[in-house]
């Protein structure tokens, strides 16, 4: 289990369909732990960056129909860490325990300043390239991003390390 944790904006547009937290600090059954989740736009296209609060990870995904949102989370969690070379073990595991999901307010600043600056990286990708992005590409970029305060790792080292998947 994990708690989906939204920024209060996106938290109202949420469907009641997910269960709600009030207990704000229980501890997730993941190995990426809770995902933070905010929206971003970029022109007409709606997006969510979803991140993981201990690896910093990210997730790209259309931001339609939020009912289904941890199930989207859950495919393109699952396509990331096939790309980064985790094996499929490892990933079944995660994805077991990130069945049960709850909705919750953000926690931590750290996450959410990291957030704003994928956001940016987000942006500036799409303003430099002159042919089609596609969302499996920035989230390669942003696993490949170094994180100050993260001793200056990649989001993707740190993942495979809490994964038990380190190269």
């Amino acid at each position: 289990m994990y708690t989906l944790r939204c920024t209060k904006a996106l938290l109202t547009k949420m469907p009641a369909a997910i269960s709600r937290s009030g207990d704000d600090d229980s501890i997730a059954s993941t190995r990426l732990g809770d995902w933070y989740a905010n929206r971003v736009n970029i022109g007409r296209h709606r997006l969510l960056l979803c991140t993981s609060e201990t690896s910093l990870l990210s997730l790209v995904v259309p931001a339609k129909d939020l009912r289904h949102l941890p199930t989207r989370l859950i495919t393109a969690l699952a396509d990331l860490l096939r790309r980064l070379g985790v094996s499929e073990s490892i990933i079944m595991r995660e994805l077991h325990e990130m069945q049960r999901v709850r909705l919750g307010r953000t926690a931590s600043r750290r996450v959410l300043g990291h957030m704003n600056d994928f956001v940016e990286h987000i942006h500036a990708h799409f303003a430099h390239s002159e042919r089609i992005v596609y969302l499996s590409e920035l989230e390669d970029r942003l696993a490949d991003t170094l994180c100050g305060p993260k001793d200056y790792k990649r989001p993707a080292d740190i993942a495979l390390q809490l994964l038990g998947s380190a190269h």
